[in-house]
């Protein structure tokens, strides 16, 4: 997950702007992200896992997984979503 840190302009007298990686410290397939956020809403729709769909189905294993300069952040996504 990438997020934008904008510091506020009346603290430092000037805008700043930095990349900051972030994520937990638990690694999920997407299709299992999906079916952990609608049972914590009690949502009961399922996901279906297609291997042929969009762009997602055509990277590589690890090309979402967190890299070198992430923080690691230490809620777990369970525990987040509650």
């Amino acid at each position: 997950m990438k997020f934008a840190v904008v510091g506020a302009t009346s603290l430092i007298g000037a805008k700043v702007v930095k990349k900051l990686n972030v994520a937990g410290p638990e690694v999920f397939p997407l299709d299992e992200l999906g079916p952990i956020t609608l049972n914590a809403r009690s949502d009961s729709r399922t996901v279906v896992t297609d291997d042929t769909a969009g762009m997602f189905s055509a990277l590589p294993g690890d090309a979402l997984i967190a890299k070198g300069d992430t923080r690691i952040a230490p809620t777990h996504y369970r525990d987040w979503l509650s």
